[in-house]
């Protein structure tokens, strides 16, 4: 049994929005691309990377949050998919729908 199948689902969930977090915000904080104010791309990458903890009890709710929160992202500030960390939470709450929905 993996360290992963003995943790339970809130715990996989926390450490992997924790861990999209961190790599999220720090890659929109550092990377070329990012049109100012950058803080505003932070908080956006930080609050998609939190929708991660929900994505199992409400996965619709979570990826219509996502795209409300990346629309305007890509339309003034940046393009989500051209950041791996940052476009992570849009492949996580896809296979969420998908899976849990």
């Amino acid at each position: 049994m993996t360290p992963w199948e003995r943790m339970s689902p809130r715990a996989v969930d926390v450490t992997l929005a924790a861990a999209v977090l961190v790599a999220a915000v720090s890659e929109t904080l550092y990377a070329e691309g990012v049109k100012e104010p950058r803080w505003a791309s932070a908080l956006i990458a930080a609050a998609t990377s939190l929708l991660l903890l929900w994505r199992r009890s409400h996965p619709l709710a979570m990826s219509v949050l996502l795209f409300a929160l990346l629309l305007p992202q890509a339309a003034f500030l940046a393009d989500p998919s051209e950041r791996i960390a940052t476009f992570f939470p849009v492949l996580v709450l896809a296979y969420g729908g998908a899976a849990y929905a």
